[in-house]
């Protein structure tokens, strides 16, 4: 009979020893497998609230957001979206960039689009933490499943090697052996990828709370300035 290849023999046989430790744990017990736990969920991606939430200074930006003509909302939107992501938290940085791009508005129209470009940057990072931290639940799952049929697979094989009526084809045995490695390759992959993932999100949660707290010091120097000045740039 032709031997196996010597790290394919210490392969398989590092899977039989799991697999009886396994089948020592469980005893000889052949019953129907437990069903399938929930996945524990990590408690940073459950529904975050920062730590501070001006109230009144965010509805005043919904405010203005709701009162800007389509010209200057379209801009403080695309600025918001594309420019705000890519630059620190300085309001001194966007009132330059709101001044040089109107300078034939008043102050006080100047500053309430100022107001808004905040706003909409804050909603806008707001929503993608919140994408971000669903996609990493979801991550959580599927190695949640991937560990989960890893565990049912073993304990399948556990099952046929206690049994006299069931053998273990040796074809079976290193197909077994080939996924187990897959599965454990892409395990580590994910873990990888969520420590990058969950490093992303803690700097979108910071920005989220440093937009806001923007607004919550910005909000009282509003005073008297209405959401309507924002008809300037019809």
């Amino acid at each position: 009979m032709r031997l196996l290849p010597t790290t394919l023999r210490i392969s398989l046989c590092a899977f039989l020893l799991v697999i009886a430790a396994l089948g020592q744990q469980q005893g000889t017990s052949q019953g129907p497998a437990a069903p399938k736990p929930a996945p524990l969920v990590d408690v940073r991606l459950r529904d975050w609230k920062p730590a501070t939430l001006p109230a009144d200074a965010v509805a005043y930006g919904a405010a203005l957001e709701s009162a800007a003509p389509p010209k200057i909302k379209d801009w403080c939107d695309s600025f918001a979206r594309k420019e705000m992501p890519k630059r620190k938290i300085d309001p001194r940085e966007t009132m330059a960039v709101v001044d040089k791009q109107f300078p034939k508005n008043s102050d006080a129209a100047r500053d309430a689009a100022i107001y808004l470009v905040n706003y909409l940057a804050y909603r806008e990072e707001d929503r993608a933490q919140e994408q971000l931290a669903a996609m990493i639940r979801r991550m959580d799952e599927e190695a949640h499943d991937i560990k989960w049929r890893m565990q049912l697979t073993a304990e399948n094989e556990m099952n046929r090697l206690s049994s006299t009526r069931q053998t273990v084809s040796q074809t079976q045995m290193i197909r077994n052996d080939q996924e187990a490695r897959a599965a454990d390759q892409k395990l580590a992959e994910m873990s990888n990828t969520r420590k990058q993932r969950m490093k992303e999100l803690e700097d979108l949660r910071r920005r989220v709370e440093g937009y806001l707290r923007v607004m919550a010091v910005t909000h009282p120097r509003m005073n008297g300035i209405e959401p309507a000045v924002l008809r300037e740039f019809q």
